[in-house]
């Protein structure tokens, strides 16, 4: 009798402890889903501007920081790429410095949000400007984006309405096009939609 007791107790503790635990775990995922919904926003207004300055859509600025750094303003690269563009000083911010005839930002300043956005978009407006005439013209910008314009220049096809994206030859920015892409189409059409703002 004293087991039987013994047992079912034992077994409502471990419900309890069940249901506990399922409960945390909810709630954790919550504010991790919560979290993750304030980051994702926290630089719209940056965005916003930067994409006006150069004539960009938002919704791909962002859909390049979220593949970029996942909205992490201090992080670098494994080749110095710094912030949430993952901008190079030898790349886009010497040519940038260059537009606006100034010299190139410290390098503590390319990790601040508004520089390295408006750096960032204006190097992608740059890159856009090189494949206006192709009917996959934002692949051709995303892979000039990631893998320099030599690069994209190799897979652009011959006649401008010819896909793009299985004549990428490196695998890493042939996903990363695709994923940008894919990220875009979800941003244009989701809530975060800046056209709503």
């Amino acid at each position: 009798m004293f087991f039987w007791k013994t047992l079912g107790l034992f077994l409502k503790l471990c419900i309890i402890a069940i249901v506990s635990i399922v409960i945390c775990i909810s709630v954790a995922i919550a504010l991790y889903i919560n979290w993750l919904t304030i980051k994702n926003k926290s630089y719209d207004s940056i965005i916003l501007a930067a994409a006006a300055r150069y004539n960009m859509d938002p919704s791909l600025i962002k859909a390049v920081i979220w593949k970029e750094s996942s909205f992490n303003s201090f992080i670098t690269g494994i080749k110095q790429e710094r912030g949430l563009m993952q901008i190079m000083e030898k790349n886009a911010v010497q040519d940038w410095a260059n537009y606006r005839n100034c010299d190139i930002p410290p390098i503590g300043v390319l990790y601040s949000p508004e520089t390295n956005i408006d750096i960032g978009a204006w190097y992608l407006s740059r890159c856009r400007t090189h494949w206006v005439k192709y009917k996959d013209s934002l692949a051709l910008t995303l892979a000039e984006y990631n893998a320099g314009y030599k690069n994209a220049k190799e897979w652009a096809p011959s006649a401008s309405d010819g896909d793009v994206i299985e004549r990428i030859k490196f695998p890493s920015t042939k996903n990363y096009v695709k994923a940008i892409l894919s990220k875009y189409e979800s941003y244009k059409s989701s809530e975060t939609n800046f056209r709503n703002k």
